[in-house]
């Protein structure tokens, strides 16, 4: 698959900008959400009567938000987050356009199992939804290219959107190899240390570092830290940034599998030492959530996972040591940055029978208003705007929105995307994950397992 050649996503255009003169930008509405007007960030509204106050803001926008009414959506999203604090404010939505939504949620494992299932049977619904896999589903022509939508003024203000508050990586992301974008980014989340300030020193600028720090903080029934060891493919983020970090590649730019580099060996061989040495028992077999009840069962005294835990992690409501957690950037290496990165995204169902409704839902669901109002939630929103918010920081506090921000600026999406966007990469992912938890569980060394790993994805890839 070739490299898309550009992060032009969806920016708003001079034009645009010129000719909303004085009026109120997203950004602009927004920020009266942020500092605590209109809705606001709270719980979900399910049932609560929406008033016209509560709509102001998206009515900012130069668009005809009722166009579509008295149609109705399928929204079909598996458990996360992001979801979690939108669909409260669903009524928001049905009340500023008239369209009524259905919401359709299961879990991630039945989700990404069922889906391609009905789109690859011709399915018109659900109409707009979760991407589990984007490159699969662009190249199964089960979503919709968007640029058409954006580019109609009648459909879209570019200047409410404020496309440019996005991060860098969340517009690079969506925009494919022919130019065109295929899906919106809902979420930013980047590869981060959490760690508990009364067990863990400051210092963990390095591999180095972070290693002596994990092996002087285990004793006692804790372990010095915990991360994804499970052989899996989305298990794998994690020990795929330490390859990342060493300068490698999981699946190169040429389309070539990159397992047996020396880049790759070496990380891989880092992360499993750490966990051998520092890490739980059993940690082969740990997944994201297993490290998650570790590090808030004081089961663990630093943890290497998404930013995304971080408000739940620092959440005073919900932990009795959140005032003890820091966040700290993922090392370096030779005092280069190079963080791993994620982001989520919605798509339109290119077999949808009400594609306006369909893009007048995903334009709202990302707008700056909406992402205010999920900051209030805490939620990791891909908007610059809302990371930087006195508002979103309450729940995700300022050290680690700001350690956040600092490390979307340093992303490189190049190993990333070469990765990702493969359409193949579920399949090179979970040979990826396997040699890794052999390397950890103790069963063969890091050159060993990532040699006979290659040789299995080069034949996955048609490169054997």
């Amino acid at each position: 698959m070739s490299q898309r050649t550009s992060a032009r996503s969806w920016r708003p255009s001079r034009r645009a900008l010129l000719e909303s003169g004085a009026k109120a930008t997203g950004l602009a509405a927004a920020a009266a959400l942020l500092a605590g007007c209109g809705v606001g960030g709270g719980a979900g509204r399910d049932g609560a009567e929406v008033s016209d106050d509560d709509l102001a803001p998206w009515r900012e926008a130069d668009l005809d938000w009722e166009q579509q009414t008295g149609a109705s959506l399928v929204f079909g999203a598996q458990q996360h987050p992001w979801l979690q604090g939108v669909r409260g404010h669903l009524p928001v939505f049905e009340a500023l356009t008239g369209i009524s939504v259905e919401l359709q949620v299961s879990g991630e494992s039945d989700f990404t199992t069922k889906l391609p299932v009905q789109l690859g049977g011709g399915s018109p619904t659900p109409d707009v939804f979760f991407i589990p896999s984007y490159p699969q589903y662009v190249a199964s022509r089960w979503i919709e290219p968007l640029r058409s939508y954006q580019d109609d003024r009648d459909l879209t203000d570019r200047a409410f959107y404020a496309g440019d508050d996005l991060f860098d990586s969340a517009r690079s992301f969506v925009e494919w190899s022919d130019g065109r974008d295929y899906a919106v980014p809902i979420t930013a989340e980047v590869q981060t240390v959490f760690y508990r300030s009364d067990l863990v020193g400051e210092d963990l600028a390095s591999f180095a570092a972070l290693a002596a720090a994990a092996k002087e903080a285990k004793g006692d029934g804790i372990a010095g830290i915990a991360m994804r060891g499970k052989a899996e493919a989305t298990m794998a983020w994690t020990c795929q940034g330490f390859v990342f970090a060493h300068g490698g590649y999981v699946i190169d730019p040429s389309g070539r599998p990159a397992f047996d580099s020396p880049e790759s060996i070496t990380a891989v061989d880092s992360y499993a030492s750490l966990l051998r040495d520092a890490g739980p028992p059993g940690a082969a077999a740990w997944d994201w959530q297993q490290v998650n009840q570790a590090f808030e069962g004081r089961k663990a005294a630093m943890v290497i996972e998404s930013s995304v835990f971080g408000a739940e992690y620092m959440d005073p409501e919900s932990s009795r040591e959140a005032d003890e957690v820091r966040a700290a950037p993922f090392p370096a290496l030779d005092g280069e940055l190079r963080p791993n990165f994620w982001h989520w995204v919605l798509g339109m169902n290119r077999r949808s029978k009400k594609k306006t409704a369909a893009w007048l839902f995903l334009q709202w669901a990302t707008s700056p208003p909406t992402a205010a109002l999920l900051a209030g939630a805490g939620v990791s929103v891909p908007r610059r705007s809302v990371w930087r918010a006195d508002s979103f920081r309450k729940r995700y506090p300022a050290h680690a929105a700001d350690v956040v921000l600092a490390m979307f600026g340093k992303a490189d999406s190049k190993p990333y995307d070469a990765f990702y966007l493969h359409p193949k990469w579920p399949e090179v992912g979970t040979l990826f994950a396997s040699a890794m938890s052999s390397v950890i569980a103790g069963g063969a060394t890091a050159r060993d397992a990532m040699r006979r790993a290659q040789r299995r994805a080069e034949k996955v890839l048609g490169d054997g």
